[in-house]
C-alpha cells in the first residue's frame, strides 16, 4: 500500500479537474487500486475523505459576504414582506433550513465526483468481498478434505 504508484493513482483522482474525462480516469484508477492492492479499502477511503472534505469544505472565496440591506434599512416596512409571497425554502435532512448564502452552497461538479467515486468505490467492494469470501470457502475446503 505505500507503493508509489498507489499514491501516484490518489493523486490523480484527486487532482482537481473540471473535464468531464476525469471520471474515465476515476473509474480506471478505482480498478487498477482494486486489482494491485491488499488493502484497497484503506487508500478508497482515504480518498473519499478527501474529496469529501473538498466537496463540502469551506472555501475561501476571498469575498466577503454582501450585508443584508434590508437588515439595515430603516425604512424598510414589516408589511413587505407578508404583501408579497415568497417560496419557501427547501428544508434539508436535519429539518433545517439552508439559509441561501453562497458560502453555504457547495460545487455541484466536485460533488458529482465524489458520488461517482463513492458508487464506483462500493461496486468494486462489493466485487473484492465475494473474492475474499471465494478464497475463503476454498481454503476451509481444502483443510477440511486434507484432514
Amino acid at each position: 500500500m505505500n507503493d508509489v504508484i498507489f499514491r501516484r493513482l490518489q493523486q490523480t483522482i484527486e487532482h482537481p479537474s473540471r473535464s468531464t474525462d476525469w471520471f474515465g480516469m476515476a473509474e480506471q484508477a478505482i480498478n487498477t487500486i482494486y486489482a494491485l492492492a491488499e488493502k484497497p479499502d484503506q487508500l478508497c477511503d482515504a480518498t473519499i475523505r478527501n474529496l469529501t472534505k473538498r466537496a463540502f469544505g469551506k472555501k475561501d472565496t476571498g469575498i466577503d459576504d454582501p450585508p443584508n440591506p434590508s437588515a439595515d434599512d430603516p425604512d424598510r416596512m414589516d408589511e413587505d414582506e407578508e404583501l408579497t409571497p415568497q417560496p419557501e425554502p427547501e428544508s434539508t435532512q436535519g429539518g433545517t433550513q439552508n439559509s441561501g448564502t453562497a458560502g453555504d452552497q457547495g460545487d455541484s461538479f466536485e460533488l458529482s465526483q465524489l458520488l461517482f467515486i463513492v458508487g464506483h468505490v462500493a461496486i468494486k467492494h462489493i466485487a473484492h468481498l465475494e473474492l475474499v469470501e471465494r478464497e475463503l470457502k476454498r481454503q476451509k475446503g481444502v483443510l477440511e478434505a486434507g484432514g
